[in-house]
């Protein structure tokens, strides 16, 4: 071999072998590449993969969160008809009553027969500086007078309706006061009825009474004694119940009234 086809070998394998290298640099770079892009695909999985793990916890907590609201409704609602079908009950049957005059008492669930306690005590006291025990006003003395106390009027008895149109009432006085004894009455036990009567209302506003009654012949007597200014009713009053009227009198009376009229 000349010298000139060496160097024309020498040239040849020369290109040969860098082309086999730049070929190789190139491959090298182009799985580089590919091995990034894989990378970088496999972070984005993983991130979407996060994010369905996130996802589905979410979900199961609001589901969770979904059924615990469910159940507190649940419990509500039972409650609530066990309430409602408690008042039902209640509303059904009889109850206690407390009347707007303080009056605690019974009424049937249609409110047509009921039942009260009804009470009254009037205490009275006097303490004289020049006390002498004796008969007030004996032989011209007007300091003969009694220190003590009096329970003035001590009543209890029943009230209430019955049948719907029907009203009564028993009441007995324990008290000391002359408001139910009545001069012309003998027999003792009357001597302390205060009132012992039925009354008809089924013809509104009038109303039909009939045993004892407190008889409403003057202005004074039509007054209730927790109504009066003093302790008593005026003197004239007590002549005319001991002659005509009085708590403890049997009588039958008709009476009438609204906002405008009394009768």
């Amino acid at each position: 071999m000349s010298a000139k086809q060496g160097l024309v070998f020498s040239a040849v394998f020369g290109t040969a072998v860098l082309a086999a290298h730049a070929a190789s640099a190139q491959s090298n770079a182009q799985v580089g590449s590919q091995i990034d892009a894989l990378q970088q695909q496999i972070q984005a999985l993983q991130q979407q993969l996060q994010a369905l793990k996130n996802q589905v916890t979410a979900n199961q907590t609001q589901l969770q969160q979904s059924q615990a609201d469910m159940k507190q409704a649940q419990t509500q609602a039972q409650a609530q008809a066990n309430a409602n079908a408690q008042a039902a009950a209640a509303a059904s049957g009889p109850k206690i009553t407390l009347s707007k005059n303080n009056r605690p008492g019974w009424m049937s669930a249609d409110g047509r027969n009921s039942i009260e306690l009804t009470t009254r005590l009037h205490f009275d006291a006097a303490n004289y500086l020049r006390y002498r025990p004796g008969t007030p006003g004996a032989n011209g003395d007007p300091t003969a007078l009694n220190n003590g106390v009096n329970a003035r009027r001590a009543r209890i008895g029943i009230l209430g309706r019955f049948a719907g149109d029907w009203k009564y009432e028993l009441t007995y006085d324990f008290g000391g006061t002359t408001d139910t004894v009545n001069s012309t009455e003998t027999k003792p036990i009357a001597s302390g009825l205060n009132h012992a009567y039925i009354s008809y209302n089924g013809l509104r506003p009038v109303s039909f009474d009939l045993g004892y009654l407190d008889t409403p012949h003057t202005l004074s007597e039509s007054m209730s004694s927790n109504n009066i200014l003093f302790l008593e009713r005026p003197a004239i009053v007590d002549v005319a119940n001991s002659i005509a009227a009085g708590d403890a009198r049997s009588a039958f009376g008709v009476h009438g009234n609204s906002d405008r009229f009394w009768g």
